[in-house]
């Protein structure tokens, strides 16, 4: 009876351990807009995995990166579209069509891309966050 309350116990701890980084959801999605800063019309939308505390230290101790989607357009015009990776000092696009771009961290709010063009980030800030009552 002791060996089956002490497998018991070890499957819940287990099952604990697990269900801590895989379970719930261990980050949310953020959207970044990126805009060309010599023509307002060509944009970039980022969304990636914006990881809580647990989903950090899982990616630290499996060596993670973090992951995400990205949509280029030009007005309403769909240039490009695919997957990305955050890479330091920047993100890896790669599409769908194979092409890959890297964009390196240019200053705080700006990205370099790989044939030299500037983004700027343009994230609108909330003024306030209203709840429903």
């Amino acid at each position: 009876m002791g060996k089956v309350k002490l497998g018991l116990a070890g499957m819940c701890l287990l099952s604990l351990t697990l269900s801590a980084c895989h379970g719930v959801q261990a980050y949310e999605m953020r959207k970044m807009r990126w805009v060309n800063q010599t023509d307002a019309q060509d944009v970039m939308q980022f969304e990636i995995k914006d990881l809580t505390v647990m989903g950090r230290m899982h990616a630290a101790i499996f060596t993670t990166k973090v992951r995400g989607t990205y949509v280029h357009k030009k007005g309403d015009t769909v240039i490009s579209q695919g997957t990305l990776s955050q890479e330091a000092p920047g993100f890896i696009l790669k599409s769908a069509d194979g092409e890959e771009h890297r964009f390196e961290l240019d200053k705080p709010g700006s990205l370099k891309s790989d044939d030299g063009g500037l983004w700027n980030l343009d994230n609108p800030k909330p003024l306030a966050v209203l709840k429903e009552w």
